[in-house]
């Protein structure tokens, strides 16, 4: 039952969050302020958590919204745009790498099927742990093209990174041009040969303002970025609303169909080009999905980091196609 009908002049979009603990309650919240949709459903295997979220979420919206949110079952992600997969336990100190693969699978599996039969024409993002391995495996299951199975991946540490940037140069951060690839965490590639401040490299922007050009100021920001996001994993669980930010600035750029380049989770062919995985590249955003951007300037250190990236997530899902295949057969 719905908690809250508004009569709506314009339709706009129905969108849906799966898994309603910590990041995914985060990203439900974040999304009422989308102005572009116009429905939101929560769906949690814990019924009632989804319910008392909804509920929750329905008192705090302002008293102009046209949001109409409840909680529902799965038969309701029909006729959704856009859907957030958020369900599965997150990267604590319990959960090592390898055991979130084996705890997550079969809950992400469940979800790309039922997502695959009932809206097979949404896009589907994923934010469920470890990202890569879990935007591979919704891949997989849901059987859509790449373009519709987004990984949130490196998006939240690229703005997070971006914001000290614009601190330490003493400029507004949306004048920078400044991406994470690769893989979330330590293993990311910061692409410091591509970056500019208004137009200018890195070091001529330095230099312009008297600084002069600081070659270790980069990785040290990349490591104040990685070491922020693994506190916040560490005392919480997961970096929920840096999460929740980074989901809300991609949902607006698909349904808006702004063409935005951000650095999110897809499947690639880039270096190695055998590779079979799901890698953080920037993406071209549109209202069809995530356009995987190949030709992106890159540095030979860089390239062969993506490299080194790309073969060790494929060397994971050479591991994982025997829980595959074991799925599967179930």
């Amino acid at each position: 039952m719905s908690y809250y009908i508004f009569e709506h002049t314009k339709k706009k979009s129905k969108c849906a969050v799966m898994g309603c603990h910590g990041v995914g309650a985060a990203i439900a919240h974040a999304l009422c302020a989308c102005k572009e949709i116009d429905a939101l459903v929560l769906l949690d295997r814990d019924t009632a958590l989804a319910s008392g979220l909804a509920a929750d979420l329905c008192c705090a919206l302002p008293l102009d919204s046209g949001l109409d949110l409840w909680a529902a079952d799965s038969a309701d992600l029909a006729d959704c745009s856009v859907i957030v997969l958020a369900q599965g336990y997150t990267n604590t100190f319990e959960n090592a790498h390898a055991d979130l693969i084996e705890l997550n699978l079969p809950i992400v599996r469940q979800a790309a099927l039922d997502i695959s039969a009932l809206a097979p024409d949404a896009i589907v993002i994923v934010v469920s742990e470890p990202c890569e391995i879990m935007t591979y495996s919704a891949l997989q299951y849901a059987g859509f093209s790449p373009s519709r199975v987004i990984g949130v991946g490196t998006l939240a540490q690229t703005h997070y990174y971006r914001k000290l940037l614009g601190r330490y140069l003493g400029i507004d951060p949306q004048q920078l041009n400044a991406m994470i690839l690769g893989q979330v965490g330590k293993h990311g590639t910061l692409c410091k040969d591509s970056m500019q401040v208004g137009g200018m490299t890195l070091a001529q922007f330095q230099s312009m303002i008297g600084r002069g050009a600081d070659r270790t100021m980069p990785d040290s920001l990349f490591s104040d970025t990685v070491q922020a996001f693994e506190q916040a994993e560490g005392g919480i669980g997961c970096a929920a609303f840096a999460v929740a930010q980074a989901v809300s600035q991609l949902v607006d750029a698909i349904l808006c169909d702004t063409h935005t380049v951000l650095p999110v989770c897809t499947a690639s062919c880039a270096a190695p080009k055998s590779a079979d995985c799901c890698i953080s590249l920037p993406c071209r955003i549109d209202r069809k999905g995530a356009h995987a951007l190949y030709d992106f300037p890159l540095s030979k250190a860089e390239h062969d980091s993506l490299a080194r990236t790309a073969a060790r997530l494929h060397a994971q899902i050479c591991d994982l196609h025997a829980l595959l295949y074991n799925y599967h057969a179930t």
